[in-house]
């Protein structure tokens, strides 16, 4: 997710990603401001591996964009990665790293170093998604071998409950009749 108020620096960063977006495929998302941005960010739920923002937006500026994105369950570990024109003193800095970012660039860019960056994102996320399709698949695994055991001791009931049926309806003998119910409420 790109998020910064100048379309000139979204196509920028678009360009710079441009070889990472061929090599994997990724899909780019734009936001013009903070307003967008979380739009997106409820829209796509999760999709979004990383955030390259801008730090001085109008309005919501960036520091500020990234305590909503934190402010989220969804989104509060979303790596996010400030980008600005500034030279960062240490106190923005600072700022930037409390309000969650993982990175703090300044421009101009080096594409590669970007792209580096993105990509470990980019591989953090589709490991974590192959883990959490893992888990599920375990999840799901232990749910079915879970109801085929309860199967398997509804049935073994039913049984035992049909054998203490046949035993009470063709016994005459009361003392028989007692031990074989004792016998199976045992094996039950």
């Amino acid at each position: 997710l790109l998020v910064d108020d100048r379309p000139e620096n979204l196509l920028a960063l678009e360009a710079a990603l441009e070889p990472l977006i061929e090599e994997t495929g990724v899909r780019l998302l734009r936001a013009g401001g903070a307003e967008e941005a979380l739009r997106h960010l409820l829209n796509e739920d999760g999709a979004i591996a990383v955030v390259l923002l801008d730090v001085m937006m109008p309005g919501t500026d960036g520091l500020e964009t990234a305590r909503l994105i934190r402010a989220r369950r969804a989104s509060e570990h979303l790596p996010i990665i400030f980008v600005t024109a500034l030279d960062a003193d240490r106190r923005q800095a600072t700022l930037g790293y409390q309000f969650g970012a993982v990175d703090y660039l300044t421009k101009p860019l080096d594409p590669e170093v970007l792209q580096a960056k993105v990509r470990a994102f980019l591989d953090l996320n589709r490991r974590r998604g192959e883990e959490v399709l893992h888990e599920r698949r375990r999840y799901a695994d232990e749910v079915q071998a879970l109801r085929e055991a309860a199967l398997r001791d509804e049935t073994a009931l039913v049984a035992t409950i049909q054998r203490i049926g046949t035993a009470l309806a063709s016994e005459l003998d009361l003392e028989r009749v007692v031990q074989l119910v004792t016998d199976e409420a045992t094996t039950l």
